[in-house]
Parts: C-alpha cells; structure tokens; sequence
C-alpha cells in the first residue's frame, strides 16, 4: 500500500518497475497492482488524466481483481479510489 502523504515520491519507483516490467518479466497480477498504486499516486498528486490511464490498464489487466474494482469509481468519476490492501494480488 503505498502512504498517500508520500505519493510524489513513489511516482518515479513505479515508473520505473513500469518500463522494466517486460526485461524483468513482471507478471500481469503484479503489474496490475503497480499500475494501480500509480495511479492512486498520480491521483493524490493532481494528475488526474494520467490516473485514469493507470486504472484503465488495471482493469485491462486484470479485469476481475479487487484492484479493478477499485479502479471502476475512479474511472467513472465518482469517488477516489481507496489504497490497496497490500502489495500482494
């Protein structure tokens, strides 16, 4: 779960872990839930339309997960999302 007090500065850690994903093999479920705490990051930090690309993938992703769940509201505009459980799909 990442601390929403600290979302600017885990923006450029899952950037990253996001572009190395096919060289280091990341599996869809945890690129899911990368793209997911991305998105909540960019969303406490005012970036709203890159927000929305992160929960779309996730809910390209991995359509039937918790965190494409979460991801609906915030997609849609009615709510924020909530911070994931845990880093574990």
């Amino acid at each position: 779960m990442i601390d929403v007090n600290r979302a600017a500065d885990v923006i450029p850690t899952l950037e990253h872990v996001l572009t190395q994903a096919a060289e280091t093999h990341l599996g869809f479920k945890h690129e899911a839930v990368a793209r997911y705490n991305l998105g909540l990051a960019y969303l406490n930090e005012g970036g709203e339309g890159e927000a929305v690309e992160q929960f779309d993938a996730v809910m390209s992703l991995w359509p039937g997960s918790r965190y494409a769940e979460r991801a609906k509201p915030a997609l849609s505009g009615r709510c924020r999302a909530r911070p994931a459980d845990s880093a574990k799909p």
